[in-house]
């Protein structure tokens, strides 16, 4: 699309073929391409007396799959790499993400900031610890990434 194109990332416990709709809708809106880096974000649960003693459900559930986000930090960054090779060098990319995607994204910018990968990159309501939000868009905006 000559708009650029879109890359959607979403939060703790959606299906992807949500965030695939998800991803169309928010494009569709900016005229861009879209693209979804759908994630494990709701993991069975690990079978632990000990575990199941001490968190709730909901508990148990959003810290498993905290750890499957931390897992996917490197495929992100690794299928951003070849999203941005694989277009040309003046389509923008644009990125959404929502709740935990939004930590996602962020760390993922660490291992790979740049303008040309992270053009502009929107947060909706981020499930990111206050410190780590404040390095990692810093790091970034010096980079030349737009918030």
């Amino acid at each position: 699309a000559g708009g650029g194109a879109h890359v959607y990332v979403h939060g703790f416990n959606n299906t992807p073929q949500f965030a695939a709709r998800t991803a169309a809708l928010l494009a569709a809106a900016h005229g861009r391409a879209a693209a979804c880096f759908a994630w494990p974000s709701n993991p069975p649960l690990p079978r632990s007396w000990a575990i199941a003693a001490v968190l709730s459900v909901a508990e148990r559930n959003y810290t498993a799959a905290e750890q499957q986000m931390q897992r996917s930090v490197s495929s992100l960054a690794a299928c951003a790499a070849r999203l941005r090779e694989g277009l040309p060098a003046s389509t923008k990319l644009q990125w959404t993400a929502h709740s935990m995607g939004c930590y996602l994204v962020l760390l993922a910018t660490r291992e790979r900031v740049d303008a040309s990968t992270f053009h502009r990159v929107v947060l909706l309501a981020p499930d990111v610890p206050t410190w780590f939000f404040v390095d990692a868009v810093k790091r970034a905006v010096r980079a030349d990434v737009r918030f």
